[in-house]
């Protein structure tokens, strides 16, 4: 089993080797800044999430750049055989590395906004922001949802005294539901 890159590729058949290593070229052109590194035992590439992963097969390459991935790219990939996150690529054809590289920069897109996002969100936290999330409890009363009130919920105290969270008095039934 291959701890690297390089050792998976080697690990194949000598015919499909170059081919690997151009698809590896080219996925690293795309997003230099990836990390790469063997997860489902394959060759993936990591930018906050896995970007892509790519695998030597007996009659083709599968290419995984997600489902997102694929999407995007329907239909320049109609003469290829997809699956929702899957491209094979036939070996007795030569690879579509300008669409791979395609793919790959709009996966580094979507990774780059996502990591922008709990950049942002965390630095929102930080500064003692937050989000406008309802935590009041939500019980089953009566044979419906409800939230606590008066008779139904009690205060939590830290070990100062004080106010941590308000939490809902329940049985099993109204827990479980």
């Amino acid at each position: 089993m291959a701890d690297n890159v390089d050792d998976y590729i080697s690990e194949q058949p000598k015919a499909v080797q170059p081919l690997l290593k151009e698809l590896r070229g080219a996925i690293q052109e795309a997003a230099p800044e990836a990390t790469e590194k063997i997860s489902y035992q394959m060759p993936a590439y990591h930018l906050g999430e896995n970007l892509i992963y790519f695998g030597a097969f007996k009659k083709h390459i599968g290419v995984f750049p997600t489902s997102r991935g694929v999407a995007a790219f329907k239909k320049e990939l109609g003469d290829y055989t997809t699956t929702p996150g899957t491209i094979q690529l036939p070996l007795d054809e030569p690879l579509p590395l300008e669409l791979i590289k395609k793919i790959v920069r709009f996966r580094v897109k979507e990774a780059t906004k996502k990591l922008e996002r709990k950049a942002k969100a965390k630095a929102t936290l930080a500064a003692g922001g937050g989000f406008a999330i309802d935590r009041t409890a939500k019980l089953y009363i009566g044979g419906k949802q409800a939230r606590p009130d008066g008779a139904y919920s009690r205060a939590i105290n830290g070990v100062d005294g004080s106010f941590i969270a308000e939490v809902g008095e329940g049985n099993r039934k109204d827990i479980r539901n």
